[in-house]
């Protein structure tokens, strides 16, 4: 039974809450895991639906409170633990698309992270939106985003949770092969 301080993520490997999921690594913050089959739909499941309508991850229960937004999720999380100095998400480059990247790159440029030399939240969050971004080529292929993700995910949180979601990803496979007797893929 998870204590008072225990943080329940709401998560599916493989999606948007890998990057909670990692922050809660970083924070070294004590979690529990509801891990979703969304190959076998229980995020579209009634249990899950009282948890967050839209049926996405991630979403995290805290003390009683449920927080089904991933920057608020980032935000919430990085002023529980001030300690580990990952939380200065007071900035945000947000506008339109070009101005937006403009302002990433030209952060880059200058630093290793968003906000200097040091790591933070910030960086997870932008690192791993990137990574997802280039990935489907919603972002322009640059050296400086490449270079920025690789010191990104080179960080051993991100290792560990990759690791975490391909074990429940293939066993969410094999669930789903087994219920329809043949693969779910081609």
């Amino acid at each position: 039974m998870a204590s008072n301080n225990t943080i329940l993520l709401y998560h599916s490997p493989r999606s948007r809450s890998t990057a909670a999921l990692t922050l809660l690594e970083e924070l070294d913050a004590p979690y529990e895991l509801q891990v979703l089959n969304m190959k076998a739909g229980e995020q579209r499941q009634s249990a899950y639906l009282a948890v967050n309508p839209l049926g996405k991850v991630p979403a995290i229960r805290h003390r009683g409170a449920l927080i089904a937004e991933q920057v608020a999720i980032f935000i919430y999380l990085t002023d529980l633990f001030p300690q580990t100095g990952l939380a200065p998400l007071s900035m945000s480059p947000y506008g339109d698309f070009d101005s937006m990247l403009g302002s990433v790159i030209d952060r880059l440029w200058n630093s290793p992270y968003l906000l200097g030399d040091v790591f933070s939240a910030v960086d997870l969050l932008w690192g791993m939106a990137l990574q997802w971004g280039t990935m489907f080529k919603m972002i322009p292929e640059m050296t400086t985003i490449a270079d920025y993700v690789e010191r990104v995910t080179a960080r051993p949180s991100v290792a560990k949770v990759a690791a975490l979601d391909a074990a429940w990803a293939e066993a969410h496979e094999r669930s789903v092969t087994e219920i329809h007797g043949r693969s779910a893929t081609p």
